[in-house]
């Protein structure tokens, strides 16, 4: 999978198998996510049904502010793959 452009947002994506799951470097979850950022992790989450966002030191509000703009109850929740059992936001 090649960097991820959206308007000004690029992500590094980098999966972790050829079905499944991601790390999505370039950016800082501790700073506000712009809506494009948002739109982009969403992508990359939908796709590979996993993320992780390494080397992020965010306290517990933080994380709650990411998964909230991530998961926002206007939005339609990622559908799951057949036959998967995770239920929940990215950081469940």
């Amino acid at each position: 999978m090649e960097a991820i452009t959206i308007s000004q947002t690029e992500l590094d994506v980098r999966p972790l198998s050829p079905t499944i799951g991601a790390e999505i470097h370039g950016v800082d979850c501790a700073a506000a996510l712009d809506d494009n950022t948002v739109a982009a992790i969403r992508r990359v989450w939908l796709e590979r049904l996993v993320v992780f966002f390494p080397d992020q030191h965010l306290d517990d509000e933080t994380q709650i502010d990411v998964r909230t703009a991530l998961w926002r109850a206007d939005r339609e929740p990622p559908r799951r793959a057949a036959g998967a059992r995770a239920q929940g936001g990215p950081f469940h």
